[in-house]
């Protein structure tokens, strides 16, 4: 999915919360182009940063709503581009040739129950590049 948005959610009906959970069971994975001006990207980096903005925005999506966007994009494997008017080309570009890059990979669970998540860790074994998937 690709979304073209400002940033600002201001006519949802659903609660943020909710989107989040249907798009992490869902086989969708969302890429989001918004603006530069009066973009807040959230403060991203390392694991433990990342985490807590999580749980921020799992508590309170009202304050937090500058995290929206980043949150659904990096849970769903996707990615958000910060662009203006005379980039939008580019970033679609971007994003068309991410697309085109991925692969699916699948896996069977041994000795878990059938229902629920797992949690997996997706890497290169000695080779270099870039690994991005679904949490």
């Amino acid at each position: 999915m690709l979304v073209f948005s400002d940033g600002d959610d201001a006519a949802s009906w659903l609660d943020r919360r909710d989107v989040l959970r249907a798009a992490q069971r869902s086989d969708v994975v969302i890429h989001a182009v918004t603006r530069k001006r009066g973009f807040r990207y959230p403060r991203g980096g390392d694991a433990r940063t990342r985490a807590t903005e999580r749980r921020l925005f799992a508590a309170e999506p009202q304050l937090f709503g500058h995290l929206y966007l980043s949150q659904l994009v990096e849970e769903t494997g996707g990615s958000l581009f910060i662009a203006d008017s005379s980039e939008l080309q580019e970033a679609f570009t971007r994003v068309v040739n991410e697309v085109r890059s991925r692969y699916v990979l699948t896996y069977s669970p041994n000795d878990v129950a059938a229902t629920g998540w797992h949690a997996i860790e997706v890497t290169l074994n000695g080779r270099q590049g870039d690994v991005q998937a679904r949490r």
